[in-house]
């Protein structure tokens, strides 16, 4: 998970430069050097993941059961 939400971190963090799509390597790069932005969007998306993503599931749960 940590893995998981670095990656994503990182990928929300490029997305500021509003650049181009193209493939990335996390194993190798890139590698954003401002830590501390770096961890608060981690932070951000551990606590959206925790908090958000679950009432998410649950709301389509519940839609489900309706059109089921």
């Amino acid at each position: 998970m940590k893995k998981i939400s670095w990656n994503l971190s990182q990928v929300i963090m490029i997305s500021k430069w509003k650049t181009k799509p193209e493939f990335y390597d996390f194993e190798k790069g890139p590698l954003i050097l401002n830590a501390s932005e770096a961890f608060e969007t981690e932070i951000s998306f551990l606590l959206w993941l925790k908090r958000v993503f679950p009432v998410y599931i649950n709301d389509l749960e519940q839609a489900l059961e309706l059109i089921t």
